[in-house]
């Protein structure tokens, strides 16, 4: 069976930058990911800021940006049967690297904040 986005990711994802879109697709072919955010308003980025969730006020954040300069992504399987856990981080960590390896291999300089700073793995965000 092939991966393939839903209808909701779909739609959060178009909102990003077309080197995300591109490097999500690439992604999706060797892990099953959901797009948690895309680009972000005003109100969101507020709440994401208040509940901690952002450490960057609106409109400082690359999701604050049309179309978007970072998304927010969950992979599906292994890395997320392990909360809490050091297999967790190990797991976040791998495959946040073969992220950015799958975008370095398609000439995309990614970041992701949880291997750069230890927290957010959700997060990547163009350079």
């Amino acid at each position: 069976m092939t991966n393939k986005f839903s209808e909701i990711s779909r739609e959060r994802l178009d909102t990003c930058h077309p080197d995300l879109i591109r490097l999500m697709g690439h992604v999706l072919i060797w892990q099953d990911i959901t797009i948690l955010c895309g680009t972000r308003g005003q109100e969101e980025q507020d709440k994401a800021f208040f509940s901690g969730n952002s450490k960057l006020r609106f409109p400082h954040s690359k999701h604050n940006s049309s179309p978007s300069m970072a998304v927010d992504i969950q992979p599906y399987g292994a890395c997320l049967q392990a909360w809490n856990s050091d297999r967790y981080n190990r797991e976040w960590k791998a495959f946040c690297q073969k992220v950015i390896d799958t975008g370095e291999a398609l000439g995309i300089n990614v970041r992701n904040l949880g291997l750069e700073q230890g927290w957010d793995y959700y997060h990547f965000e163009l350079r």
